[in-house]
């Protein structure tokens, strides 16, 4: 009797034992998956997306798509965070090939697949051009620019252009160098006056591709083969009938000479009878030798020196030649009617000329790596450093917040009454602000010292805050600056003045303010320079 209720009881063990396992074991309902057609097919991505359907109770927290070149699907995206309609694009797939996919999900115990689809990709194809962009026209050539929109899944080894007269025989010009994806070319020594037709094209091993067609024109010029013809060129009587000029070929001392005379300027300085007002030299080069443009001045290679078009009153637009590396101070000196420089693409290096008060465009090549021009103000391209503030502009929009420096003379004679400077300028050069209409200006924290000359002759100047770093003060740098109000903001010491520091502004002692930091009016008071004011406030 004892082994029958043994038996008993170990029954109703087991079968405890079987309930227990049969609640712990997982819902394996199985869900309904689902897959779309492949889309956006490109050479080397696809999108593809399905659909998760959970039936009844069975919780799905598991998905990921498979695909691969065969049908075991040797890759896989996990696209969990998509339930229940996961969508995915797949990147760095092969050309003309053939894909297999499906959708896999379940739960952590069990998972399960849908069907198989299948999508190809496209094959590599000829290279795809953006729209040929003109960068510049002179009166003989054209700088263009080909940008590649796609290789086409291919290298390119070949780009370039194609180009005719009108109705005349296709010529072919290929660049040489293939290394990336845009590339600047000029083309020179075209006919005068005559139409072209210019595409570019590139290749790789599918085929070749070709831009939309850019019809042009091009002008009259006076060419020279010899630098130093330019008299013989033009006619005696006819040189002081020009208004409008372009010049292709080589320049020297001699030849500017000349064009200094036609734009209405001599050798003495003297006015002349020229009306030349627009010079295109941009298919011209300018080179070393030959007579003094200017009293003492000689031509330098690919450079717009000192003076060279210095006087120059009547000039108004100015192309300056393509292969132009630097422009020196004050090369456009008192050219009191010029409103447009135009700036090449090899220009590097441009510094300020004082006396241009009409000019509001430094207008910059966009092919130019060096230097750009954002509403005729000419920096580099970083926009870390502003060259050169035309003096003709009287309003502005505000200036980078990425400008660091400003250039010795960017600002002379500028006509702007009120300037804003960014909080990261750290320099402005010697007489960067001279000759100004500024009426207040409040300088940068970042600044630790005031230059040579920074404000002399702001004959309108009444109120200036220096920085909180200022250290030093240099010479005349208020020197004819009508001062009512100077703020220092330097607390720990009284910045370093030399003896000219207040040069051209003794008489403003009794009548300027000068403020100082709390507690510091002492310091002020017995110093050999900043003592010399007679008003000191401390706020």
């Amino acid at each position: 009797m004892r082994h029958f209720y043994r038996h008993i009881i170990c029954c109703i063990v087991l079968l405890l034992q079987i309930s227990c396992s049969k609640e712990s074991e997982p819902t394996s309902l199985i869900p309904q998956l689902s897959i779309n057609p492949a889309t956006d097919i490109t050479r080397t991505s696809a999108e593809i997306n399905g659909q998760i359907k959970e039936v009844a109770d069975g919780k799905v927290c598991v998905a990921k798509f498979l695909y691969g070149e065969t049908p075991q699907m040797e890759h896989c995206i996990d696209c969990s965070h998509l339930i229940p309609n996961p969508s995915i694009t797949i990147q760095g797939l092969k050309p003309n090939t053939t894909y297999y996919y499906c959708l896999e999900a379940g739960n952590d115990f069990q998972t399960f697949k849908s069907e198989m689809g299948q999508f190809k990709t496209n094959p590599n194809v000829a290279p795809t051009l953006q729209p040929l962009q003109i960068m510049s026209q002179g009166p003989l050539s054209i700088t263009l620019q080909i940008t590649m929109a796609d290789n086409g899944g291919e290298s390119v080894f070949d780009v370039g252009f194609y180009y005719k007269e009108e109705n005349g025989k296709e010529e072919k010009l290929s660049i040489s160098t293939i290394e990336k994806s845009f590339y600047t070319y000029r083309i020179g020594n075209l006919k005068q006056e005559t139409v072209y037709t210019i595409q570019a094209y590139a290749k790789n091993t599918v085929g070749e591709s070709r831009s939309d067609v850019y019809t042009f024109q091009t002008k009259q010029a006076i060419v020279l083969t010899q630098a130093g013809t330019l008299s013989e060129a033009i006619d005696e009587k006819e040189m002081f009938q020009f208004e409008e000029l372009a010049i292709s070929g080589p320049l020297n001392g001699t030849d500017m000479r000349v064009i200094r005379e036609m734009l209405g300027r001599d050798l003495q300085g003297n006015e002349t009878y020229g009306k030349l007002a627009s010079l295109n030299l941009s298919d011209a080069k300018i080179l070393e030798g030959g007579l003094s443009y200017n009293l003492n001045r000689y031509t330098v290679t690919d450079e717009i020196t000192y003076g060279l078009f210095a006087d120059c009153s009547r000039l108004k637009e100015l192309y300056l030649p393509d292969e132009t590396t630097i422009v020196e101070e004050n090369a456009f000196k008192n050219c009191t009617s010029l409103h447009t420089i135009h700036i090449p693409v090899n220009t590097h290096k441009v510094y300020s000329s004082e006396g241009c008060n009409e000019l509001t465009n430094l207008k910059v090549n966009e092919a130019n790596s060096y230097l750009k021009s954002i509403d005729g103000i000419l920096y580099n391209q970083a926009l870390t450093t502003l060259f050169w503030m035309p003096e003709g502009k009287e309003m502005i929009h505000a200036l980078p917040e990425s400008l660091s420096i400003i250039e010795d003379y960017a600002f002379r004679n500028s006509k702007l009454t009120a300037i804003t400077l960014p909080n990261n300028i750290v320099a402005c050069g010697v007489g960067a602000f001279s000759g100004s209409s500024i009426q207040k200006i409040i300088l940068p924290t970042k600044m630790t010292h005031i230059s040579k000359a920074l404000f002399q002759h702001c004959s309108s100047l009444e109120v200036v805050y220096l920085g909180e770093n200022i250290e030093r003060l240099d010479e005349y740098c208020f020197d004819g600056c009508p001062l009512k109000e100077l703020h220092v903001q330097t607390t720990d010491f009284a910045p370093m003045c030399t003896s000219n520091t207040f040069f051209g502004m003794e008489e403003l002692f009794a009548t300027c303010t000068l403020y100082v930091p709390r507690n510091q009016k002492k310091i002020y008071e017995n110093h050999n320079y900043w003592g010399l004011f007679s008003n000191i406030v401390e706020e």
